[in-house]
């Protein structure tokens, strides 16, 4: 029997009910989960208890947005103290480049003409059928501003109705101040609204598809976003030997991120989306007097300097339009290296070439530099806030000394202070850049190690499915830490939906699916997996399960990661198919497109469901 939760913890946790779990034998963890967490989330969520001095347990009433949009008592849970959580996080893949995103316009501009042609009559200034000015008023009606002047018009026609029937004049006189200090603020506040409506023409990309989206989907609660896209060994080439790797491989998605929370924090007050950061060092990148040129940001990773030992097969590789020469280690270790060559094979080259970033580096400013560079991204110019979490993916954890990365990343977390002469005051001379530190796709022991560095990891992101439980070591650690699981891949990539279900494999040749992550991916899932047979008979599970309750089959697979004590990841998808992810492959408006039964304390899926659910994998 699963021992029963120490119902003590820290401030920053006590509003997260799903932190305070017990440890559970790797057999039969999936079972003794699902029961205790459903158990005790019933346990926590029905006390109401303040917060003491010491840390006990706080108040844990149910989460505002949640309660609002499904009728849930799910407790507000936070990622650190001031960075919220949501229940499903979004795993933002881009559906184009992102410079192509942000030079889209809603503004309606004046059409080309040919020479000696009139030009036509300008477009309109204010279009009330233009289905932008729809989207425009629903949010505005939604922004921080418009809720303040409805809050502060029903103050000020309470107090003016109260003062009508007053007869005491000390507090006729008393509510008089209160009625004219409500109509100053009102008279600010109506401003604000005022300057919030004309930003939208100030800004081209406020309206568009794109933006919408992910306005979307952070008003239906899911409001935290992590940097994503395709991956090893799905990913282009460019990508991962890009010279500029370490600094930029998310910095398209980090560029998008940054401008709708920009956006967002404008029209409905700072702090309420979530951005997850990703550092991902480059085991690629060669050394720079070898290229003959620096390639690497100021700061960044550099090997020592050292003498290079004589090649006999030196080769000038031409790997993305780009021209460099090998170092020794490189061409002895795989010959003379062609365009061809599989990036298996690089990677392997990568770990034993002498110029291996790792090698030598210094730490603390390639990481602060990094960090900067997303900072000077997807914040507002000049802001000194932080950024909310910086997620540590290391390639190999048994090359280099991915520890000494992250206390790199734990000092970002800290404010530089200065201590006067007289020890007596204590100033800040530069505030922390970094809130919180995660890891992904780090093995056990990796995990460990981290920790018992003194790392403050607070979440691990991780490949956790139905068809593929590999990284359930790691899930144990994680429960036996405390560290929230952010876990990846629930829905097979796309794969399970009703469109998969009795249809064929889906193919690498042919059009791109626009339901399924990554096409190749998918497809090596189903190997991996055991072949697509076995893939039909989970989705025929997953699918009387879902019948069964009611709701669709994603909702099953996301439920059951819930279950487990994980915070879900979904993929976004875009306009129409906002919530094809979560099942519903229809345009819903402004409606969630999300079964409320995800949100919910109780879980739908019974012991006899988590039985199937847990048999089916490998």
């Amino acid at each position: 029997m699963a021992t029963q939760p120490n119902l003590r913890c820290n401030t920053a946790d006590a509003h997260a009910f799903l932190d305070v779990r017990p440890r559970f034998p790797h057999a039969t963890s999936s079972l003794k989960a699902h029961n205790w967490c459903i158990s005790g989330v019933q346990r926590i969520s029905r006390q109401r208890s303040t917060m003491s001095a010491d840390g006990v347990l706080a108040d844990v009433s149910p989460d505002a947005a949640l309660a609002a949009l499904y009728k849930s008592s799910r407790p507000h849970v936070e990622l650190v103290p001031g960075v919220s959580l949501s229940a499903i996080v979004n795993a933002t893949w881009l559906p184009t480049d992102a410079k192509s995103m942000l030079s889209q316009s809603w503004i309606p501009t004046q059409p080309e003409v040919d020479e000696g042609q009139d030009p036509p009559p300008p477009p309109p200034a204010f279009d009330p059928a233009a289905a932008e000015y729809g989207v425009m008023q629903r949010r505005l009606s939604k922004s921080a501003p418009f809720l303040r002047w409805n809050e502060l018009m029903i103050t000020i026609k309470t107090l003016e109705t109260q003062l009508e029937k007053e007869k005491d004049e000390k507090v006729k006189e008393e509510k008089t101040a209160a009625l004219e200090s409500a109509r100053v603020a009102f008279a600010e506040t109506e401003l604000q609204l005022t300057e919030l409506k004309a930003s939208f023409a100030e800004d081209p990309t406020s309206l568009v598809p794109w933006m919408s989206t992910l306005f979307d989907l952070a008003d239906a609660g899911l409001t935290t976003f992590d940097v994503s896209g395709s991956f090893f060994p799905h990913a282009k080439l460019h990508a991962l030997f890009a010279s500029d790797n370490t600094t930029s491989y998310y910095g398209e998605p980090e560029a998008v991120l940054g401008a709708f929370k920009r956006r967002y924090d404008r029209e409905r007050g700072p702090g309420k989306v979530q951005l997850l950061t990703r550092l991902v060092p480059n085991i690629f990148q060669v050394q720079p007097s070898v290229l003959g040129a620096s390639v690497l940001p100021q700061g960044a990773w550099q090997c020592p300097p050292r003498p290079t030992p004589p090649c006999h097969h030196q080769a000038s590789v031409q790997l993305l339009n780009q021209s460099f020469s090998t170092c020794a280690h490189l061409c002895c270790c795989c010959g003379t290296i062609t365009r061809d060559l599989a990036p298996a094979c690089l990677l392997a080259c990568a770990k034993s070439c002498c110029c291996m970033a790792q090698d030598g580096y210094s730490g603390t400013s390639f990481v602060e530099a990094v960090v900067d560079r997303i900072r000077a991204v997807v914040l507002p110019p000049e802001s000194l806030e932080p950024l909310d979490l910086v997620q540590l993916f290391w390639w190999d954890v048994q090359e280099g000394d991915a520890v000494a990365t992250l206390k790199a990343l734990q000092a970002l977390t800290e404010d530089k202070l200065d201590l006067s002469e007289e020890g007596e005051q204590v100033a800040v001379l530069e505030p922390r850049k970094v809130r919180a530190i995660g890891l992904v796709d780090f093995p056990s022991r990796a995990v460990i190690s981290a920790i018992q560095a003194g790392v403050p990891v607070v979440s691990l992101s991780i490949p956790f499915t139905l068809a593929d439980r590999s990284h359930q070591a790691s899930l144990e650690v994680a429960r036996e830490y405390n560290i929230k699981v952010l876990a990846r891949d629930g829905l097979m990539g796309g794969l399970i939906s009703e469109k998969y279900l009795g249809r064929p494999c889906p193919s690498t040749s042919g059009e791109v699916d626009p339901d399924l992550d990554d096409v190749a991916a998918a497809v090596d899932l189903t190997n991996n997996y055991g072949g697509w047979a076995k893939v039909q008979a989970l989705l025929r599970v997953v699918s009387s399960i879902a019948q069964k309750h009611g709701v669709k089959m994603q909702t099953v697979a996301l439920r059951w990661q819930v279950d487990l004590g994980m915070f879900p990841v979904a993929t976004t998808r875009w306009g129409r198919q906002c919530w094809s992810q979560f099942g519903y492959p229809y345009w819903r408006g402004s409606t969630p497109g999300l079964d409320w039964q995800l949100f919910q304390v109780e879980s739908f899926l019974d012991a006899q469901d988590m039985a199937k659910l847990h048999a089916l994998g490998y």
